[in-house]
Parts: structure tokens; sequence; C-alpha cells
């Protein structure tokens, strides 16, 4: 078993890093180099199509940069090819070539958002019709505010070296037809949409909460977050209220 268990890592090293490690001696080398490029090739696919934004606004050299630099020094924690997505993501943060693209990481985000919403698992809940104002709110269980410094859904191909901040929150949410979907909103949208994730309540209630928070004047708060509100219930993001 232990000779079995290194030819093994040798193999896996060899393939990892073929111009570091020595392959396993009893295997042609041809072959080897057939199996090498399958799999490289297997996970360098799922990588691109997770990410295929972030790929096309890099240079070529620098993304098969960074895609060598994950086949070959990142240890996943999961076995599933699902999650390859997530993996790259957390990977990307200790990679020199984020730091000559500041908007990278929330781009990368963002896309990785979208595949999660589409795997996520959970129940649809009940709701009726009322005033979500007046009445405890039941929100989508497929919904995700994100804030970026960036506007990340909207950077064109040919991003300048230091592009402006621009502050951005968006919401993504899966529809009932499990179509994954964003929404744009504002901060203070978006952190009504949190605060009702965590402890839902009447919107008056929330808005007030929201105002002292962020201290603003309870009225404008109120208003500016109408129109925001009124999209969430077009959307599906709202769902209705609380049954009695």
């Amino acid at each position: 078993m232990a000779d079995f268990r290194q030819v093994q890592k040798q193999l896996t090293d060899w393939i990892r890093q073929p111009e570091v490690h020595a392959p396993p001696g009893d295997v042609p080398l041809h072959r080897l180099r057939i199996y090498r490029e399958l799999f490289f090739n297997n996970i360098a696919g799922f990588v691109e199509n997770s990410f295929p934004e972030v790929k096309k606004r890099l240079p070529d050299e620098v993304w098969n940069r960074l895609v060598q630099g994950f086949f070959a020094g990142h240890h996943c924690r999961s076995p599933y090819f699902r999650d390859i997505s997530q993996e790259f993501l957390e990977y990307l943060p200790h990679c020199p070539e984020t730091g000559l693209y500041p908007w990278l990481l929330e781009l990368a985000h963002f896309e990785w958002a979208e595949i999660a919403a589409d795997v996520a698992e959970g129940e649809w809940p009940v709701a009726a019709a009322g005033d979500v104002w007046t009445q405890t709110p039941v929100i989508s269980p497929f919904v995700w505010p994100l804030v970026y410094a960036w506007p990340v859904h909207a950077l064109g191909e040919e991003i300048p070296s230091n592009p402006p901040l621009v502050p951005t929150a968006l919401i993504i949410y899966r529809t009932q037809n499990h179509e994954v979907r964003y929404l744009q909103t504002t901060l203070p949208g978006a952190a009504l949409i949190e605060q009702l994730q965590n402890d839902p309540a009447p919107l008056t209630v929330m808005a007030n909460q929201l105002a002292d928070s962020l201290g603003l004047d309870q009225k404008v708060l109120s208003g500016l977050l109408g129109p925001a509100v009124d999209a969430y219930l077009e959307h599906g993001i709202l769902l209705g209220v609380k049954p009695c």
C-alpha cells in the first residue's frame, strides 16, 4: 500500500508540475502526457465556463498563468466538479496577478455568485397578498444582496488600469422558473434586504431602524426605499406577506 501511495503521489505531482517533478518510471511518457492534457483541459474548461467575463477582460497570458497556477498549486477541499468555481475564487487572492487588476476579485465573485445561486437548495415559503409596509414581508430564499466597489455587472471589455470606484449594490436572485437574474439597487435597498433575511418585520419598522443606523431622516429614507421595494415585489424578491 505504501508503494502504491508513493507512485500515486509521484504521478499527481508530475501531473500538476511536469517541469518540476519526475514522472513514474514504469509508464510511457507519451501516455502520461495524454493523460495530463486531458486532465488539465477538463479543469481549465470548468474554470473558463465559470468565469467567462473575467477571461474576456484579461490578457491571454495572464489568464493562462492563473489557470496553470490553480492547477499546479491549489489543493481543492471538495471532490465535486461543481465546486471548482468556488475553489478558483478562493485561489485568486493569493495570485500576484490579482494586484494588477483591482476589479478582478469582485468580478470573479459576481460570476461565482450567479453559479452558487443556480445550484442553491431550499424550499419556497408560503406567502399571501398584503401590504409589506405594515405587515411582515416574506422574502424569497433565493436572494443574495451584494455590494461591490466597482460596477461589476457593467464593466466594459477594455478596462483602464485604474478604473474609477463606483460603489454598486446588486441583488442576485433566482426565479420560480429556476432562472438566475440580477437587479441593480441602492445601497440602502441592499441593506434592507439583508435585514429582512436576518430579522423580518414590517417595512415601516425596518426602514425606521435602518434610518437610525445610517443617521438619515426616516421619511426621506422611506421615500428612497419605495422604488426599490416596488422592484423587489415585481421581480419576486419579495413574495408577499406572512399569512395570518
